[in-house]
């Protein structure tokens, strides 16, 4: 019996006894290894070599020598283009995603300058990976600067996730983008033998970022949302875009508060299978039509304006979907079809309408405000709205 009573201390002695061997064998020989909280500078990092006579290129360390990835305790800027350290976008990412910002007061910020006076040539496809703490900016002094950015017929897309485009940024599979920090205008052509260009592609559950002032000019789409992901560009510049400004689908989100829509060649905003489109007191000019909510979607528009829209609506629900456009003012409307419609069990509020609506003979609303029917049902505030002439 006092064999069997004194078993488990023995059992635990010897496990004890096996433990700090362990840990001898791990430390090296009782070298003291440093502490976890003492961040490395940005100088022990894999460096960029220059080549003679050329633009610095990029050198990573190879995975065998099992270098891993830098914390940054003070801010890092490294630039892109002729003269700079970078001669593409995808190296200076490449080379910053080394790197990690220790957390400080006031943040430690990761940031890719491009200089003035480059054009780019490549896509940037970030999958299940997070350099979300990378900022992109342009070395100019306006308040959008636009770096010029040229798609060619080897960019990659055409598939059902980007609806026949190909994306100039890219992240999928849980993916985030890097913050876009200035405006990217598309210098070459949307057509068959290019294919269409986006601005923004986030797929998969992934995460996109455009700050203040940011955004996309000229592509075929500006920012799409896709299998439940999400993108915010608040206050941000989507012009000129040939298809869409905004697209969110297939349980996404989108915000765009605040945000410039002009120029959409089909429609501003576009949501569609349950997703989400916050376009409060954005603006759009010249866009075919504004808005359009499909098969259980949302949009909410409060506050925004349309000018000079021309097209089949100015706003639409489809398909169980809903359209909150309060206090919506609305100028020179050209467009053919009923300037606000509901379709197949939708609805929309209308309260707050303002603007020099009419320009052309087109009925205001789809069906009789205030009265449910099959199609859905129109909400305006009594002696709110405009008259239907």
């Amino acid at each position: 019996m006092g064999y069997r009573k004194g078993l488990p201390g023995i059992l635990v002695s010897l496990a004890a006894a096996a433990l700090l061997a362990g840990c001898a064998l791990l430390s090296g020989g009782g070298e003291e290894a440093p502490p976890a909280s003492a961040p490395a500078s940005a100088a022990s990092a894999p460096a960029a070599s220059a080549p003679a006579g050329g633009t610095p290129a990029l050198t990573l360390l190879p995975a065998s020598q099992g270098a891993g990835r830098t914390v940054l305790a003070a801010p890092l800027e490294v630039t892109v283009g002729e003269g700079g350290q970078f001669a593409t976008l995808g190296e200076a990412l490449r080379y910053c995603s080394g790197f990690y910002p220790a957390y400080q007061q006031g943040g430690c910020t990761v940031t890719v300058r491009i200089l003035e006076g480059t054009v780019l040539r490549e896509q940037i496809v970030c999958s299940a990976i997070d350099l979300s703490y990378i900022t992109i900016t342009a070395d100019r002094t306006d308040r959008c600067p636009q770096v010029p950015v040229e798609h060619t017929a080897a960019w990659t897309g055409d598939r059902d996730e980007s609806r026949y485009n190909k994306p100039f940024l890219e992240a999928n599979n849980g993916g985030r983008l890097p913050l876009v920090g200035c405006v990217f205008a598309l210098a070459s052509e949307n057509n068959d033998e290019n294919g269409y260009a986006c601005g923004m592609l986030c797929d998969k559950g992934s995460v996109g970022t455009v700050l203040d002032g940011g955004g996309f000019v000229g592509f075929f789409d500006g920012v799409v949302a896709n299998n439940n992901s999400e993108i915010t560009c608040r206050n941000g510049v989507l012009q000129d875009c040939g298809r869409y400004a905004v697209q969110a689908r297939h349980l996404s989100r989108v915000s765009v508060r605040g945000a410039d829509l002009s120029g959409a060649g089909q429609c501003a905003v576009y949501a569609n299978r349950v997703s989400q489109v916050d376009a409060r007191a954005a603006w759009s000019a010249g866009s075919r039509n504004g808005l359009l909510a499909a098969n259980d979607s949302t949009i909410n528009a409060n506050d925004a304006t349309f000018q000079g829209l021309w097209g089949e609506y100015i706003a639409a629900a489809d398909a169980l979907s809903t359209v909150n456009c309060g206090n919506l003012v609305v100028d020179d409307y050209y467009g053919g079809g009923p300037c606000f419609q509901v379709r197949n069990g939708s609805q929309m509020a209308l309260h707050g309408l303002s603007g020099n609506l009419w320009e052309g003979q087109a009925p205001l609303y789809s069906q009789q405000p205030n009265q449910l029917t099959g199609e859905g049902i129109l909400y305006v505030g009594e002696g709110e709205g405009y008259d239907d002439p």
